[in-house]
């Protein structure tokens, strides 16, 4: 494993978007020229390109491009610029580099901490999430800066990678053996020896295969089985099995009982009335919830629609979910504190505990331009198969859209994240 460098060697982190640009779009038209070197499953579509500090353009390729199977950056570094001073050099890819490679090879974010690049600009995190955001993590513990592409296109990587992104979506088996770096996601997969699974809800559990169309019997090996290749239960000695901190917030019976931390605060201030409620279940059940207490204290208007009067909300559900479930997906549950979501007279503040994941700047978040990149994959994935929220970058965009549809009424939402923890 490549020693680790002082961040001061790094490329400068400021982006330079006309040039940026420039770079990203060059990117995914060598992604367009992939070559897929399995029959039995989709491989991803994913071009590179390299630009030397100075601003010149190094090299440019593609999964496949001098042989089928090799990857672009491998490819890149060791055969079109090898001997090449590659240090603070800039890579667009339009894949997070891998970390998990066959025995007798390298993986990606090795060879660019190896090779001193000084700066990663990434289309999407692999969308494996036993792998997703350990390239990412591993490149920033090496001190190598990350950014991400434009969210218009992520878009398009995304459409032209839509049946790699199905497959792991649908893919029944996942990465038992994880690599040794440190991601973003373990604490969701922390297993919680001291609970058995009868903590977890097989009405919550039932609904899940329900909204999946997996037909499983309940307390059947075949489930167990299946969960555990998900990350909701694992091994806690060679005879018995029990929840992750996943799967407990997914599908626990008396979730804070267990993880405190993992309450919900509500609170509704209006007119010098204060009502308070908690939410202490799985998140299966977190959007009923959301919706029922919204529903009850939000404020309602009338509106002449031609001949038809309707009720209209003070606030867009849509734009309150995607708030609320963005800070419960990308919290830190380490952390102590809980979300809480308030509503006021004027506006609704969510805060979300556990600051921002690096490299997701405070600036993407004001600007709706933050990327598909979560703290807790496994979770996101699971809320993702039920519809509840989307794995394309498009979540804040929704809130932002549906909030300025309702731009005649004077209200704010305002989503917080604790950046003091």
């Amino acid at each position: 494993m490549t020693e680790r460098r002082d961040s001061s060697v790094k490329a400068p982190h400021g982006r330079t978007d006309e040039v940026d640009r420039k770079f990203m779009e060059l990117a995914i038209d060598e992604m367009h020229k992939s070559r897929s070197e399995h029959t039995q499953k989709s491989d991803p579509m994913v071009g590179a390109i390299l630009v030397a500090a100075n601003g010149q353009q190094l090299g440019a390729t593609h999964r496949g491009d001098l042989r089928v199977g090799d990857h672009a950056e491998f490819t890149l570094i060791e055969r079109y610029l090898t001997g090449t001073n590659l240090e603070n050099a800039t890579l667009y890819v339009t894949l997070e580099p891998c970390v998990k490679r066959s025995e007798k090879k390298t993986p990606c974010a090795e060879r660019i901490v190896g090779a001193r690049i000084g700066r990663v600009l990434i289309g999407i995190p692999d969308p494996n999430p036993d792998i997703r955001g350990l390239g990412i993590q591993y490149l920033l513990n090496n001190g190598v800066a990350v950014d991400f592409f434009d969210v218009d296109l992520v878009a398009k990587i995304n459409e032209a990678n839509c049946d790699f992104l199905k497959y792991w979506s649908d893919c029944d088996i996942q990465s038992k053996d994880l690599p040794a770096f440190k991601g973003a996601s373990s604490k969701e997969v922390e297993l919680l020896h001291h609970v058995g699974l009868d903590a977890l809800s097989e009405r919550a559990i039932s609904y899940y295969l329900e909204r999946r169309k997996v037909d499983l019997r309940l307390r059947t090996p075949e489930l167990w089985s299946f969960l555990k290749d998900r990350r909701f239960v694992d091994e806690k000695n060679e005879h018995s099995l029990a929840p992750t901190v996943a799967g407990l917030l997914l599908f626990g019976e008396s979730v804070a009982d267990i993880l405190p931390q993992s309450r919900i605060s509500f609170e509704s201030k209006r007119g010098g009335r204060v009502v308070q409620a908690e939410f202490t279940g799985p998140l299966i059940a977190f959007r009923d919830f959301l919706d029922g207490f919204f529903k009850e204290h939000m404020r309602y208007f009338t509106e002449i629609h031609g001949l038809d009067r309707t009720n209209e909300p003070e606030y867009p559900l849509e734009a309150i979910r995607e708030a609320a479930f963005n800070a419960v997906l990308h919290r830190d549950y380490a952390a102590g504190t809980r979300v809480h979501v308030s509503l006021s007279d004027d506006e609704i503040t969510i805060r979300s505990p556990g600051g921002l994941l690096e490299p997701v700047s405070l600036a993407a978040m004001r600007d709706f331009t933050a990327p598909q990149y979560s703290r807790n994959p496994h979770i996101a994935q699971a809320l993702c198969h039920l519809g509840w929220v989307e794995e394309r970058a498009s979540g804040l965009k929704r809130m932002r859209d549906a909030m300025l549809a309702y731009k005649h009424r004077r209200q704010r939402l305002i989503w917080m994240v604790d950046i003091s923890s």
